[in-house]
Formats: C-alpha cells, sequence, structure tokens
C-alpha cells in the first residue's frame, strides 16, 4: 500500500512557521553596541549599591561577557562583602525581577577570591535579613560552589 504524501500546503505552512519562530527569537537577542560596551566597561567595575548594579544591569545586561562579566562579578562580590547591610535592598529589587536575582547569583562564581566566599558566607549565615532568606539560600549555594 503506497505512503499517503503529506499535501504541500502543510509542508510550506510548517516551514513558515519555523522560520517565523526562528526569525523572531533572533530579532530578540539584543546586541552590545561598541558605545554600550564602553558605558559597561566604565561602570560595571564600581557600582557601589544595589540600585546602581540594578539600573547597570537594565541597561547592559545583553554586554555581560568577558571583562566585562569579570567586573561585574567585582561589584556584587564588594557589596555582599563589605556591604552586606543592604542586602534588604537587594531582597526588594529581586523579589521583583527574578532574572536580576539569576544575574547576581551568576556573578558569585570561579573569579571570587576564597576569602571573599567565606566573608559571603559568614554574611549569610550571621547577616541575612529574615525576608531574605530564599535569596540568602541562593547566594549561600552560589558561594559554596
Amino acid at each position: 500500500m503506497p505512503k499517503k504524501k503529506a499535501p504541500r500546503i502543510v509542508i510550506f505552512s510548517s516551514l513558515l512557521l519555523g522560520l517565523t519562530a526562528f526569525t523572531a527569537a533572533s530579532a530578540s537577542i539584543k546586541r552590545c553596541t561598541p558605545d554600550e560596551t564602553e558605558h559597561a566597561v566604565t561602570e560595571s567595575s564600581v557600582l557601589s549599591s544595589w540600585a546602581a548594579v540594578y539600573s547597570s544591569y537594565r541597561n547592559y545586561a545583553h554586554c555581560d561577557y568577558a571583562g566585562i562579566w569579570e567586573r561585574y562579578s567585582e561589584s556584587v562580590v564588594r557589596l555582599l562583602v563589605s556591604n552586606f547591610d543592604e542586602c534588604g535592598k537587594l531582597c526588594a529589587l529581586t523579589n521583583k525581577d527574578k532574572a536580576f536575582e539569576q544575574f547576581v547569583v551568576r556573578h558569585i562564581d570561579k573569579t571570587v577570591p576564597p576569602e571573599a566566599l567565606e566573608k559571603i558566607l559568614l554574611n549569610v549565615q550571621f547577616n541575612c535579613p529574615s525576608n531574605a532568606s530564599q535569596l540568602c539560600y541562593l547566594i549561600k549555594t552560589a558561594a559554596e560552589h
């Protein structure tokens, strides 16, 4: 018995739908312009508050690679080590924006010096605000790995 062939319109429609989905996904990826790269490089390592980190994240998260990644890590770690009393502000931002929460946690990585990781772990253990327990758990998990 001969196999039934799919009508050409079905095959064409399927290809068109796949191409449309691919094009839409490609268009949604924002590329980092040279100006944005310059701004991200300039500010990413000198961010001194969670509001500043969040603002920079909103403007330049799509530029977060290579040297810029390391600079963001420096800022995130510096705040977690030296300004942990601001953790409540971080928690408020991450409660509103889970992608920002992932951004912060991702920057607790292998580039962080062991003594900084230890300080972060101590801060999480002894200074975590009661409303930030989930965030502190994520930070602790990242610092332990």
